[in-house]
Parts: C-alpha cells; structure tokens; sequence
C-alpha cells in the first residue's frame, strides 16, 4: 500500500510514518482479513502554519 501524507513542521516525520504505517496495517488487516505485507509512506509536503519563524524568514528573503 503506498500512503502520502503533509506533515505538520516541527513535528517527527519517522515517528509520523511509523505510527500511520501501524495503523493503516491494523486496519487493512482487520477489515479485510488480509495480511498487509508493506505500507510505504510518501512525505508531500511539510505544512507551515501561518506567522510561522520559517513563513516570516522565507517572507524577509523575498
């Protein structure tokens, strides 16, 4: 199963994907009865929330 996710900055990407790669297998694997045999993680894009340090760093840089 391939999974694509935003991750919020600041927070643990790996830790991230490791939980939502237990889950989407627990999931899969109880509601379907089979066994998931990989659950890739693809990292879109990292969200900033607005007035951020980094938002208003990239704005002086502009």
């Amino acid at each position: 199963m391939d999974r694509a996710v935003v991750v919020e900055y600041g927070m643990s990407t790996p830790v991230i994907a490791a939980e939502l790669r237990d889950h989407v297998s627990t999931a899969t694997g109880e509601r379907t009865g089979l066994e998931v045999v990989e659950v890739d993680i693809a990292v879109n894009d990292v969200h900033l929330r607005e007035g951020s340090m980094v938002e208003r760093i990239e704005g002086r840089a502009r």
